[in-house]
């Protein structure tokens, strides 16, 4: 697909298999910045290290950052998105420094759908060294890429400020506890823990390497709001649904066909929520539906699963998410305990929040139970704040919520001036409206 004149826009898929295919690279970099003789004993666990914990998973961070480089680009060959493969590799670096610390942190089994990094033999409590290595080994990559680019500067102090508000994120993640179980709080969290480090520092990385800081701060705030949409949602589109990716000005979204319409094929509409006229500086919105191995849009609409990583955290299966959910036992600040707490404090006083709010009676002492059982390990309470999610029907709820919140966002990014963020945005909304992990 073309767009003002470009070369077509490289695929997803083939982004990620250039990313993968320069790892080995980067890893040779960081290393040789380590020892450049390459005989230091240390090298081989340090290997290792890079190994087991950083070219696994989806990779969104590091693709989004070739993405938004590609985006940019005035000749989108594939090979020119190899340029900005080192700051791929170091937002991932950075991903996998967070993610091995916040294991050992929440005490985590599974990480990817393999044990996590400090359980593995020989490893134990040596990981929390390990992740500082892997948050200091993408300042050697960067350094080894881009010390005489004209933004190294900018690009060094952005991953320097964004780690230190991901940590401060993790700080309140880990210190709110039940008392400070509040909209305001959860908020900040989300938006200081994931948005940031997720979203923000991939674009605003490709951007500087493209040499247009200006746009960082005009992409932003959109960003961040992105990032608080993903906080928990797993997966892309299900496979019931296989929504076009569209890398033209396209904006592609999963909707419901009309009512003569049952069949999940290849349906198109040419409008957008938050757009009377389906128009806007010249783009086309058009939503296209595959076939996939459901027949009929009833047996798609059962297995689609709308979720975030809060939800996923429960309602999520450890085989698709790779990871065994801990919220409940750690009195997580979630969008689950929040909206039950919501739920709950409404039908108690008699002002019910939906057609099946318990009665005040009921919302009471279910109260009751979830203020005493949250936080605590026992199975069995564990087991009673799941029924209270159950009863309360918080996986409609977050379903609700998702589809407003990924209209109201998209409505947003068609008010972006530059046509490359757009593409940079849409196609990040969609790929990550419907995760599944």
């Amino acid at each position: 697909m073309m767009m003002n004149g470009h070369s077509p826009m490289p695929s997803w898929q083939q982004l990620l298999a250039t990313l993968d295919a320069s790892f080995d690279s980067a890893k040779s970099a960081v290393l040789t910045q380590v020892d450049p003789t390459g005989a230091s004993p240390v090298l081989g666990h340090l290997s290792r290290v890079l190994d087991y914990n950083v070219p696994h998973g989806k990779k969104t961070r590091g693709v989004t950052v070739l993405l938004a480089w590609a985006a940019f680009a005035k000749d989108r060959a594939i090979a020119d998105a190899e340029t900005a493969c080192p700051a791929a590799w170091a937002v991932e670096l950075l991903q996998a420094s967070f993610l091995v610390h916040d294991d050992i942190m929440d005490g985590s089994q599974t990480r990817r759908g393999r044990p996590c990094w400090f359980r593995n033999d020989g490893v134990g409590l040596m990981a929390v060294n390990d992740g500082i290595f892997l948050d200091q080994a993408l300042y050697a990559l960067l350094s080894s890429a881009y010390s005489e680019h004209p933004q190294y500067s900018r690009l060094m102090d952005l991953f320097h400020s964004v780690t230190l508000t991901t940590c401060i994120g993790q700080a309140l993640d880990m210190s709110l506890g039940v008392s400070g179980l509040t909209w305001s709080a959860y908020r900040e969290m989300v938006c200081r823990k994931t948005a940031h480090y997720s979203f923000h520092l991939p674009v605003a990385a490709a951007l500087l390497l493209r040499n247009r800081p200006e746009l960082v701060g005009v992409a932003k705030p959109l960003l961040l709001r992105i990032g608080e949409y993903f906080q928990g949602q797993k997966g892309r589109s299900p496979p019931a649904l296989q929504v076009k990716l569209c890398w033209s000005r396209r904006y592609s979204l999963p909707i419901k066909p009309p009512q003569d319409h049952r069949s999940a094929v290849d349906h198109r509409v040419r409008s957008s929520p938050g757009l009377a006229d389906g128009k806007q500086r010249g783009a086309r919105y058009e939503a296209h539906i595959f076939k996939g191995p459901y027949q009929t849009w009833a047996e798609a609409q059962k297995h689609e699963q709308v979720a975030q990583d809060d939800y996923l955290d429960f309602y999520g299966d450890p085989a698709e998410t790779g990871k065994i959910g801990t919220d409940i036992q750690e009195a997580k600040c979630s969008w689950l305990a929040l909206t039950a707490l919501d739920r709950l404090r409404a039908a108690a006083s008699a002002k019910p929040d939906g057609d099946n709010s318990p009665s005040p009676s009921e919302a009471s002492s279910l109260l009751a139970r979830f203020q005493d059982c949250y936080g605590q390990s026992e199975p069995d309470r564990v087991a009673a704040v799941g029924d209270i999610y159950r009863r309360l029907r918080l996986d409609a709820a977050y379903a609700e919520f998702e589809a407003a919140e990924f209209a109201s966002i998209g409505a947003s990014v068609e008010q972006l001036d530059s046509p490359e963020l757009r593409l940079v945005c849409r196609t990040l909304l969609q790929l990550i409206h419907g995760r599944r992990k």
